[in-house]
């Protein structure tokens, strides 16, 4: 455990029992060295202070990575797990093999949609009791940046995609691919026993399913960075209040 003595002449800090402070390998590894940070400065009497370099710019820079490669990381699982979601929502999907849509299915296809989101969301907005110190408010100012850099890079590739893929989806490229299944897979294609003509129908409306896609993955962005940020927003606003009301 850390502990802090201030010198005769006012503020200075000495830290002992200080941890050696490691590069976070994840979301996890980041969030507890800030609650080890905290706690640390959470120890300080009002006269102690530590000086803003002690979090070394390497430091901000893998803070900034780790908030950066969560966002991609959740990226391929929106990228995949959305547009199944709406095509359940759509009735395009029997989850569990039921032609009649439930409510159940409904609300099981939002919660594939955004609970990834929500609940790394409500994850990092355990960090408004760390939002203190002049140190641990720069570790979650890195890792934020990151995460928010990492979700508009989401926003758009994933744009981007579904667009390519929504432009890409035309009657003539449906026909090609059903003309290409049945010359190369017709056997197959027989014993499955195809339906051709409801395979292209059925292609066509999924097509409708990417650019709301598009709007759910912004959504899902939105709650990723919009839940821990309105949290942490509000204790700063607060720590700004105190003073002025003492």
């Amino acid at each position: 455990m850390a502990q802090s003595q201030s010198g005769s002449g006012g503020g200075t800090t000495v830290v002992t029992g200080m941890p050696v402070q490691k590069k976070p390998l994840n979301l996890l590894d980041a969030v507890s060295e800030i609650q080890q940070m905290c706690a640390i400065e959470k120890r300080m009497t009002e006269t102690d202070y530590m000086d803003k370099n002690f979090f070394t710019t390497k430091q901000t820079v893998d803070y900034f990575t780790v908030g950066a490669r969560n966002a991609l990381l959740h990226f391929f699982f929106a990228l995949i797990a959305t547009p199944i979601a709406i095509a359940v929502l759509h009735n395009l999907i029997h989850l569990f093999g039921d032609k009649n849509m439930t409510v159940f299915d409904e609300i099981y296809a939002l919660i594939l949609t955004f609970s990834v989101s929500l609940g790394f969301g409500i994850f990092l907005a355990t960090l408004r009791e760390c939002y203190l110190g002049i140190i641990s408010k720069a570790m979650i100012r890195s890792l934020f940046s990151g995460l928010i850099f990492g979700e508009i890079i989401k926003v758009v590739f994933s744009g981007i995609i579904y667009a390519v893929i929504y432009l890409s989806i035309t009657p003539q490229t449906v026909a090609d691919l059903i003309k290409f299944l049945n010359a190369h897979f017709g056997t197959i294609m027989f014993r499955l026993h195809a339906n051709y003509v409801a395979m292209y129908y059925w292609i066509m409306k999924f097509r409708d399913v990417f650019p709301l896609a598009a709007v759910f993955v912004l959504l899902s962005a939105v709650f990723m960075v919009g839940i821990p940020g309105v949290v942490i927003f509000s204790v700063s606003l607060r720590q700004r209040r105190l003073p002025e009301e003492l």
